[in-house]
């Protein structure tokens, strides 16, 4: 889903939010100075999130890195795939239906609830969540999806050998700022859930349009709409007290220091009452910069990510905010993790 990594992703890292919505990394140009366009291209990206401009951000970008963000040519299975919607305009037209559209806004009560519950300690109970009718429970797999997708996306995008101890305390100490919050924002306030609703709506219907084609949006027509979806997702997460604007005014990019290639810019930004700092490792490359997520631990964490989607840890049930499934059964076999190996770079 094209949204379904964008709300905290732009919270946990601005300049992350396109790669991960996208999933093609966008790239930015590179002058004679290395070290402060690494920079450039950081707080470059959170004033197009500020601006809603995703698409004037890419417009900026030299021919070359545009033309190299094109999806390349879909094979005929892929072309039929297309043609049926997927997996992801199926999720897009199930609020076409009026009895689910009703319940968008607290399924993104859920989601907020959610973000809390893929992080918190063992005993950490999770906020409560507005419930949804019994008829129509089957819905909260979408909010336990795409929280574990976000927080996964983000960490998988970013850890870099060498930065990951400081990487996840930082992503660590964010999401304990981000669970307290929560635990008092009133998450399952049905008024706020209603208030949040048209907006919500209002972003699905922005971006349905890139995604019923019988071939994948091409990109400055998805962010043109991904641009008009932050607007009214931003509307929609103020109806629960979550200003998106008000933490991406705080932000901002240093450089930290730069050897063999490698720029380390921090990202600084205010969230949750707490002050945060998050290191990114760019790379120069290609006239553009890339974010390296290179890390080998990137691997071992997806068997974690997918307990949530399957049943896990972070549930919630019957709408009110619980655990349920506690985690995997007695007899199910162990996930075997995947060898680690190095990642290739995420283009800026």
């Amino acid at each position: 889903m094209i949204l379904h990594r964008f709300v905290l992703a732009s919270l946990l890292g601005c300049s992350l939010v396109v790669p991960l919505a996208t999933g093609e990394a966008p790239a930015v140009p590179v002058s004679t100075v290395p070290s402060v366009t690494a920079v450039n291209a950081v707080t470059t990206v959170v004033q197009a999130l500020r601006g809603n401009d995703l698409a004037a951000w890419y417009d900026a970008l030299p021919e070359a890195q545009r033309a190299a963000m094109a999806p390349p040519p879909a094979n005929p299975e892929q072309q039929r795939g297309n043609r049926r919607g997927g997996a992801d305009l199926g999720m897009l037209r199930m609020f076409t239906d009026e009895q689910r559209a009703a319940q968008a806004g607290t399924l993104l009560g859920a989601f907020l609830v959610q973000l809390a519950a893929v992080t918190a300690p063992e005993d950490s109970p999770p906020p409560a969540a507005a419930p949804v009718p019994e008829d129509q429970r089957f819905l909260l797999f979408i909010p336990r999806m795409l929280a574990s997708g976000v927080m996964g996306g983000a960490a998988g995008s970013i850890l870099a050998q060498g930065l990951e101890t400081r990487q996840v305390a930082a992503l660590d100490g964010l999401a304990a700022s981000y669970r307290t919050w929560a635990a008092g924002a009133g998450l399952d306030d049905a008024a706020r859930a209603t208030a949040a609703q048209p907006h919500l709506l209002a972003a699905i219907n922005a971006v349905r349009p890139a995604a019923e084609g019988d071939k994948p949006p091409v990109p400055r027509d998805l962010l043109v709409a991904v641009s008009a979806a932050l607007l009214h997702t931003k509307l929609a997460l103020a109806a629960f007290g979550l200003d998106l604007d008000v933490i991406l005014a705080t932000a901002t990019a240093s450089l930290e220091s730069e050897t063999a290639g490698r720029t380390v810019v921090v990202l600084r930004f205010t969230a949750w009452g707490a002050e945060h700092a998050l290191p990114l490792v760019l790379q120069a490359k290609s006239g553009g910069w890339s974010v390296i997520a290179d890390s080998p631990a990137i691997r071992w964490l997806r068997p974690a990510v997918m307990a949530p989607q399957m049943g896990g840890r972070g549930q919630v049930g019957r709408g009110q905010g619980q655990r349920g499934g506690g985690g995997a059964r007695p007899d199910a076999p162990a996930v075997p993790a995947d060898q680690p190996t190095t990642q290739p770079p995420r283009n800026f």
